[in-house]
């Protein structure tokens, strides 16, 4: 494989809560119930490009943002069954006026109807529809995709259906659609992807709220790359576990699934992916008036790098919340994430490389390697640097590369009434990378960040 021509580095995403939760009763308008809300984020970021600190440049890259949030959720049950949809903006404007950050707006949109048919057979229909901008863990839950500042759409549709079998016995079908695409790929690796997916449940009830299940998962990805030096690369994938969920009040607030995953790729020279995969989301209940949410995973995910096929991703997630008396609360978190990726940084011309350079200046492409050191020299000249009567030096060349990345926040929040919050909150967000590149002669980290955030929130209405 050659060198990858960079998408963006890792970009943590921080914990949202599902788009239907709520904490207080709704506004009802004869069957509906609604929940209008708003919430005004005054922040302080240190860098909002998530440039590297090891540029010169990065001295200043600073700005203010104003980030307003409005929200509105609507529930209508109908006997067993219930549908709901929510819609929530993100509309950003920076302070800065030396950095070029636009204000931006995204827009979230869920859709849930959830049927009783008969007295046996239950459907879940969901859509999930994102028109965004910076919340690229919307695609990339492995975080490996820094903000771009380019909008992208993401739409994912899916059917559940499940099937009643005995008094605790039921079959489950799931189907998953998700496709993505940017809206501007001039100077983006790779434009979007399709996912197809299917799984099979066999479902066993151990009380009213507890659930375990076993499962076989197939699914499609196949990727759209912007690069005529990689083929596009695609996989399909099969997987088998056991999992389990526990619900209350038809939210699940705690589900875990372990399995072995094997991952057969088409395009690119890899091999293909076989182990071990697991996601765990649980929420605790202290006491009366402390909560803990732990997060884990182990799962590969599709690469935005050119000369990966995937990554693997392992992470970590804790985040603990304590109310003192009826209005006071104070939360803090951290999550870690590590992404290790199967092929070693190779810039070796092969025998399918285009010619892409023009070295004699007549604009008729010669070859990808002018210099004749066997080197592609268009990703020569971003790892390596030249070296006077020898071979020029590239210190990362065969390196297997490895993202590690942190996320700490902290904050206390002030609810003074029902329908009014405040909160004051700070955050670290912080990555670096053992891959180096190339700028004026000098090697570094173009993927080492630090962004400190400091922010006053205000929430209004019924959520």
């Amino acid at each position: 494989m050659a060198a990858s021509l960079i998408f963006g580095p890792i970009r943590l995403a921080s914990a949202q809560s599902g788009p239907f939760q709520t904490v207080s009763q709704g506004l009802n308008a004869g069957r509906f119930i609604f929940y209008p809300s708003v919430s005004i984020d005054f922040i302080n970021d240190s860098n909002v490009l998530y440039s590297s600190e090891d540029l010169p440049s990065s001295v200043d890259l600073g700005s203010g943002v104003l980030l307003v949030k409005p929200r509105v959720m609507m529930d209508l049950p109908i006997g067993q069954s219930r549908i709901r949809w929510a819609y929530t903006g993100y509309y950003r404007a920076y302070t800065t006026d030396v950095l070029p950050v636009p204000n931006e707006r995204s827009h979230f949109f869920d859709f849930e109807a959830l049927m009783q048919v008969g007295r046996a057979l239950h459907l879940v229909i969901r859509e999930h529809y994102v028109r965004g901008i910076q919340e690229v863990q919307e695609f990339d839950p492995g975080g490996e995709v820094i903000v771009s500042h380019r909008p992208f759409t993401t739409n994912e549709p899916s059917l559940q259906a499940d099937l009643d079998i005995g008094a605790r016995q039921s079959v489950s079908y799931v189907l998953g659609h998700s496709r993505v695409h940017y809206d501007v790929v001039a100077d983006i690796a790779v434009q979007g992807y399709t996912r197809d997916s299917m799984e099979g449940r066999y479902n066993y009830r151990l009380s009213m709220t507890d659930t375990v299940y076993g499962f076989a998962a197939i699914e499609d990805n196949e990727q759209d790359r912007a690069s005529f030096l990689f083929q596009d690369v695609d996989s399909r994938g099969k997987t088998l576990g056991v999992g389990g969920t526990r619900a209350f009040n038809q939210e699940v607030t705690t589900a875990a699934r372990v399995g072995y995953q094997n991952l057969a790729f088409t395009g690119g020279s890899t091999g293909n992916f076989g182990g071990m995969v697991a996601d765990i989301n649980a929420s605790l209940q202290l006491s009366e008036t402390s909560n803990l949410s732990v997060t884990v995973g182990h799962a590969p995910y599709q690469s935005f790098f050119l000369d990966q096929p995937y990554y693997l991703n392992d992470q970590i997630s804790v985040r603990f919340l304590h109310q003192i008396g009826s209005s006071v609360y104070w939360e803090i978190a951290g999550t870690f994430r590590n992404n290790a990726y199967p092929e070693g940084l190779d810039l070796s011309v092969r025998p399918d490389t285009p010619f892409t350079e023009d070295c004699d200046g007549d604009r008729i492409p010669d070859s990808s390697d002018c210099n004749n050191n066997d080197l592609i020299d268009g990703l020569e000249r971003l790892f390596c640097v030249p070296q006077p009567g020898g071979p020029p030096e590239c210190p990362s060349m065969g390196v297997k590369r490895n993202d590690r990345a942190s996320l700490f926040e902290i904050g206390v929040g002030y609810r003074p009434r029902q329908r009014l919050g405040i909160f004051i909150g700070y955050n670290n967000d912080r990555r670096h990378s053992n891959i180096e590149q190339v700028s004026q002669g000098q090697f570094f980290d173009p993927f080492h960040y630090d962004v400190d955030r400091v922010f006053f929130r205000i929430e209004m209405g019924w959520r």
